[in-house]
């Protein structure tokens, strides 16, 4: 079999689809979880957007306008509550679970049907004397294009942890935002909860924590673990906890709680006070002071 057999198949390695696929798979893979901004989340649309109509130009190979058109269609009935429907029916098989956003901000994606209409317009005069060659490179980008495009869809999975697991940072609530947005994060989906990514079995994973802070320390109790690369469900508690184990001490020097967590009926303040008096290291009153001391210790070098 040669390309010359199925000349229409040699569009799916021309540079405007590969660039789109490409930024595609960049933007899940990467960016999004370099960022995780306005940017990167509309980049995947449009990029997405393009390829799409594109390949199933391609692959059908002809009626192109109807295919464009029914992909504008398509993308607006999967980003309104109609398609929830469909979603639910989905994922009540027993296959990979889906997911989207209901954001008609993203409606903005379809701008680029048109250019990617005129591109695949556009004649391709082949090189003069260039040879024919096996459509194993089509169908290669053809396979990672559907992939591309179904992990896209992927939904978050998502480990509740039960109450009762619970750290202590020696940081205030404005140094954790802080450090928050030096991690950045791409599956957190509670904007109240704190993300901490770490890798686990070299996919991407999220810890959410929600945050009560005393003085200058901050308690994070651990509410759920979350990733889109790989099923946290079927992941043993044990694994995440060692994994994300070296990101918590590292990142924000937090501590696991034994055997006690700071009083439900403490007095909690929004913003941390520069002014504390010196812990009583000799007899610790509280989780936080006892935090505080173990801090000083390890930083005089004592055991």
């Amino acid at each position: 079999m040669t390309a010359e057999r199925h000349p229409g198949y040699a569009l799916l390695l021309r540079w405007p689809f590969l660039l789109a696929l490409g930024l595609l798979i960049l933007n899940d893979t990467v960016l999004k979880g370099a960022w995780h901004n306005a940017f990167t989340g509309k980049l995947s649309d449009f990029a997405g957007v393009f390829a799409f109509a594109w390949f199933w130009s391609v692959a059908i190979g002809r009626a192109r306008t109807a295919i464009h058109v029914a992909v504008a269609v398509a993308f607006a009935w999967w980003k309104s509550p109609w398609s929830a429907g469909a979603i639910e029916a989905w994922n009540g098989l027993p296959l990979f679970d889906v997911a989207r956003v209901v954001d008609y901000g993203d409606l903005l994606a379809l701008a680029v049907l048109p250019l990617s209409w005129w591109c695949l317009a556009r004649p391709s005069t082949p090189a003069r004397g260039a040879k024919l060659v096996a459509p194993w490179p089509q169908l290669a980008v053809a396979l990672v294009a559907i992939v591309a495009f179904t992990a896209t869809s992927r939904a978050t999975t998502k480990m509740t942890v039960e109450d009762g697991i619970v750290y202590l940072a020696p940081l205030s609530p404005d140094a954790m935002l802080q450090r928050s947005v030096e991690s950045s994060h791409n599956a957190t989906s509670d904007s109240s909860l704190y993300p901490l990514v770490f890798s686990w079995t070299d996919c991407e994973v999220v810890a959410e924590f929600e945050l009560r802070t005393t003085g200058a320390m901050t308690q994070m109790s651990l509410r759920r673990f979350l990733s889109r690369q790989c099923d946290v469900r079927a992941a043993p508690l044990s694994e995440l906890f060692l994994a994300m184990e070296p990101e918590l001490r590292s990142r924000l020097g937090a501590r696991l709680l034994k055997p006690y967590t700071i009083p439900s009926d403490a007095v909690f303040q929004g913003d941390a006070t520069s002014d504390e008096s010196a812990p009583n290291c000799a007899n610790p009153s509280s989780p936080a002071e006892d935090a505080q001391c173990a801090q000083a210790n390890e930083a005089a070098g004592n055991p």
